[in-house]
């Protein structure tokens, strides 16, 4: 059984989790909006996103309290943030997929077409291909001092 103090710790935790996706979601989705209509295309996916930071959040809270990707807790921190970063990309990636195959048999398609035709990638992998084309920086790479990063 649940005590008041539990179920406090909870609802704020999901707040916070889901805040932060409805701030990186609905950036995304603005971001998205701008490219469009900066390209002649309407773009009608307002509100979404909102939804996306709810279901997300509340996949990274039950992921979060079965213990989820917590295999290298005890080593070295960039090791275990590797992990569970890893983790729930590819967690969330395959909800993202689950997603456009239930929102496309919604709208009559059949479950490999409706991912298909979307033309989306999943987040995690659209965020990571992002940043590696747009964002990383050859020469900070190479002049960061690596040996502190690695150190317990």
């Amino acid at each position: 059984m649940l005590t008041k103090q539990a179920i406090y710790h909870q609802f704020t935790s999901f707040l916070g989790i889901a805040v932060y996706l409805f701030l990186l979601f609905g950036i995304l989705a603005l971001h998205e909006a701008a490219v469009s209509a900066k390209n002649g295309i309407e773009y009608h996916f307002y509100g979404f996103f909102v939804i996306n930071a709810l279901v997300f959040g509340k996949v990274i809270l039950v992921a979060d309290d079965f213990h989820f990707a917590e295999w290298f807790k005890e080593r070295v921190p960039i090791y275990s943030i590797l992990a569970k970063a890893a983790a729930f990309t590819i967690l969330l990636s395959i909800f993202d997929i689950v997603e456009e195959v239930v929102v496309g048999k919604f709208k009559g398609k059949s479950s490999l077409r409706a991912f298909h035709m979307s033309g989306r990638k999943p987040a995690g992998i659209s965020l990571y291909d992002y940043y590696l084309r747009h964002c990383a920086d050859p020469i900070l790479l190479v002049q960061k001092n690596w040996s502190s990063f690695w150190r317990a």
